[in-house]
């Protein structure tokens, strides 16, 4: 069962991520937001940063799309995800059909 120790080491996973995507090492930030989605589903943070560096890392793949829709199935559950964002994705989620589907 989910709990709070979950969600806090979630953010904690999503805050480390972060410093290390900013510090450039991308396979460990993979990692931790990779880690942070698995303990808690709810926390969309994760889920879009783990997007963000699988596209970054490996291209607009199907594994990148992959990550974006699971972002966006996260996202509708999260009241931290602002409805723009949530559309900028899904705007770029078809952009990315469109290429893989050519």
């Amino acid at each position: 069962m989910f709990g709070l120790k979950d969600h806090a080491a979630a953010e904690g996973l999503f805050l480390e991520g972060q410093l290390e995507y900013e510090a450039g090492n991308t396979a460990d930030a993979k990692l931790m937001f990779y880690f942070g989605r698995r303990l808690n589903p709810a926390f969309a943070g994760n889920f879009y940063n783990y997007a963000v560096v699988i596209e970054k890392t490996e291209g607009q793949t199907r594994k990148a799309l992959k990550a974006w829709e699971e972002y966006l199935g996260a996202a509708a559950g999260d009241p931290k995800q602002s409805a723009e964002l949530q559309e900028r994705v899904r705007k770029h989620v078809e952009d990315m059909k469109g290429r893989l589907n050519k």
